[in-house]
């Protein structure tokens, strides 16, 4: 219904569903998702222990993602590109407490944050289904926690504006777009 109406009024903008959490995705809704989506949205984070052993693919009916690479176990059943529309890193040296939520890992640098981002990037650029990828987010979350309780080092710049340079340098070299 949604899709027919997007598609009445807009026929020619891409129709891009909610935001899926990675290692919350039915099988079933997947499929659905591939009939009637243009593209695929999918927050995407790594966690710090193994999902495996909380969300158990053959007894909650998800989508198993450690049988393939980047998402390419939602790919493989929605037949649709992928946008990953959230990832980050935090690390322990932004002062910062990165207790909320408490199943993402934190690093102990900025210099580990940058290169997990790249490696990360790398990742989604080789995956050729895989049309794009958004950092989460611009700003570090305060300290006491924004309205849910979060309060880590997300940002690409600190509370006052600071930026993290190394992090901000990387970033911007990992997605210049190679030369023809």
């Amino acid at each position: 219904m949604t899709t027919g109406a997007i598609r009445a009024d807009d026929p020619h903008h891409l129709v891009m569903g909610v935001r899926f959490v990675s290692w919350l995705i039915p099988v079933e809704v997947a499929q659905v998702a591939g009939e009637f989506l243009d593209v695929v949205s999918v927050n995407h984070y790594e966690l710090s222990l193994d999902a495996q052993a909380i969300f158990d693919p053959t007894r909650d009916d998800l989508v198993d993602l450690s049988t393939g690479g980047m998402l390419e176990p939602v790919y493989d059943i929605a037949r649709r590109p992928i946008l990953i529309t959230e990832f980050g890193f935090r690390a322990a040296d932004s002062g910062l407490p990165n207790t909320v939520p408490p199943f993402y890992p934190t690093l102990a640098t900025q210099a580990e944050r940058a290169d997990r981002f790249e490696a990360y990037a790398r990742r989604c650029q080789a995956a050729p289904w895989i049309v794009g990828y958004h950092w989460f987010e611009y700003a570090d979350e305060p300290a006491a926690g924004r309205f849910d309780g979060e309060n880590d080092n997300w940002g690409l710049v600190n509370v006052a504006d600071d930026p993290y340079a190394t992090l901000v340098a990387r970033t911007a070299a990992v997605n210049v777009p190679p030369a023809p």
